[in-house]
């Protein structure tokens, strides 16, 4: 569009264009790592359906949902599966192998070690077929670390703990070393965060968020310049939290002498 100059060197060493192809998901040349970050910023609240306050999304524990940054805040441990979860319940498979080192090993229940994302890739496809979507993920709590904990959904919209990976390293923000642990005794004392990672009505349009020229808000900016005996040198406004009828008396014209 010739707003930007894309082949300026920014200080990741790339250019503006290369982080912009990289990171815009509209790009061809999305990385797994963008995708698995977008689909993990969307979330739905998990209502326990013998809650007499229905829609207002209690814990077991009778507490209001918590928030993912209140689930062990800041912890990369936490934050990784939180992106895993969001991943499996988006069924898509590259963005949650980027969460995992490309050498990564996988301990299953059998005792069977998966290494290497085409292992981790198969055993993930097996399982996505064999969930027919009736599988999904959230963040818990076991052992005061986090984890990743899997729900099987039946008719009526009860659902039973099926699984958890326990990630036992992580380097970079990428899981190194995990387990996948179906062991029920295990699974009793997991404690869910009350959210569930990516969920499709809570998604949006990337335009709607950085807009092209043709469905722009309006053909201003956000930014205006203003001079006049209110600001003799000039000063910065947000036209946002300007009201209309303030704007009629603003221009060249007005009687304010004001102009953007």
């Amino acid at each position: 569009m010739g707003v930007l100059n894309t082949s300026c060197k920014t200080v990741t060493g790339k250019t503006l264009g290369e982080n912009i192809d990289e990171w815009d998901i509209r790009s061809e040349k999305c990385s797994d790592w963008a995708r698995t970050v977008r689909v993990s910023g969307a979330s739905a609240i998990v209502v326990d359906p013998n809650d007499k306050m229905g829609s207002a999304a209690r814990t077991t524990s009778g507490n209001l949902a918590s928030k993912p940054m209140l689930f062990f805040p800041a912890d990369p441990l936490a934050i990784t599966l939180w992106r895993d979860a969001a991943a499996w319940n988006a069924g898509d498979i590259e963005a949650q192998l980027a969460v995992f080192d490309p050498k990564a090993t996988m301990k299953m229940p059998d005792g069977t070690v998966l290494k290497g994302h085409d292992l981790l890739r198969l055993n993930i496809q097996q399982q996505l077929q064999e969930s027919k979507g009736l599988v999904r993920a959230e963040l818990g709590e076991f052992r005061k670390l986090p984890v990743l904990l899997f729900w099987r959904y039946e008719k009526g919209g009860t659902r039973t703990p099926f699984a958890m990976v326990r990630a036992k390293k992580v380097k970079n923000w990428v899981i190194t070393r995990a387990e996948f642990d179906t062991d029920s005794k295990h699974l009793a004392k997991v404690t869910p965060s009350g959210l569930m990672p990516y969920d499709s009505a809570f998604m949006f349009d990337a335009k709607d968020c950085i807009r092209t020229k043709e469905t722009a808000y309006s053909p201003d900016g956000g930014l205006a310049i203003l001079y006049g005996q209110l600001a003799p040198e000039g000063s910065v406004v947000k036209t946002a939290g300007i009201s209309a009828e303030f704007k009629k008396s603003c221009g060249r014209n007005s009687s304010l002498k004001v102009r953007a």
